[in-house]
């Protein structure tokens, strides 16, 4: 009798470390699941971002003598960059492919840190927003805007020069984002 005790107590107890055990087990499977998806909802989210960016904005890098197109075709080549106390000071040409012409063309130019200086802020107000909590709109400001003088007239197949500098701006090991866009102001004709 008593062995048959015995082996029924032996039997539970080993039973309930098995269910213990396959807790354990599940509980470890689901927090890593869950880390594991708010990791691809952080990578989601960052990337939904650089895509937005990259598509809604025209960007060019600081190379001298590279003629960089722009969404709608216009072209953008700088001829000199230069960092000084006043700024980024700019020179270069806006070219015209269309057989368009323009009038009262005025260059808009935003310096920006390095896009990916403002992911851990991104992250954290996605983070902010899934958990229900304060979401801190972050918002990825320039350091340092300015517009060029109006450019009177930009031929068909022509291009023109412009200068501009962008106060607040220094050199950095990390490089900046610059965007360049139209003001708004042109006029178009044939």
């Amino acid at each position: 009798m008593v062995n048959r005790k015995r082996i029924i107590w032996l039997l539970s107890f080993g039973g309930v470390v098995l269910m213990l055990g396959a807790e354990l087990y599940l509980y470890l499977q689901v927090r890593s699941l869950r880390q594991s998806v708010v990791s691809l909802e952080e990578t989601t989210t960052w990337d939904s971002v650089t895509v937005k960016t990259a598509s809604l904005l025209d960007d060019i890098v600081l190379d001298v003598g590279t003629i960089q197109f722009m969404r709608r075709g216009y072209s953008i080549q700088l001829e000199q960059v230069n960092y000084s106390a006043d700024g980024l000071h700019l020179q270069g040409y806006v070219g015209n492919p269309t057989n368009l012409q323009l009038s009262n063309l005025t260059l808009d130019f935003e310096a920006y840190k390095p896009l990916d200086q403002y992911k851990e802020d991104i992250l954290a107000a996605s983070r902010a927003a899934r958990s229900g909590g304060h979401i801190e709109h972050t918002y990825i400001t320039p350091i340092g805007t300015a517009q060029s003088a109006p450019i009177a007239f930009l031929a068909p197949r022509t291009r023109e020069p412009f200068g501009v500098t962008i106060p607040n701006v220094k050199q950095t090991e990390q490089g900046i984002w610059l965007r360049v866009s139209f003001s708004g102001g042109e006029r178009y004709g044939y």
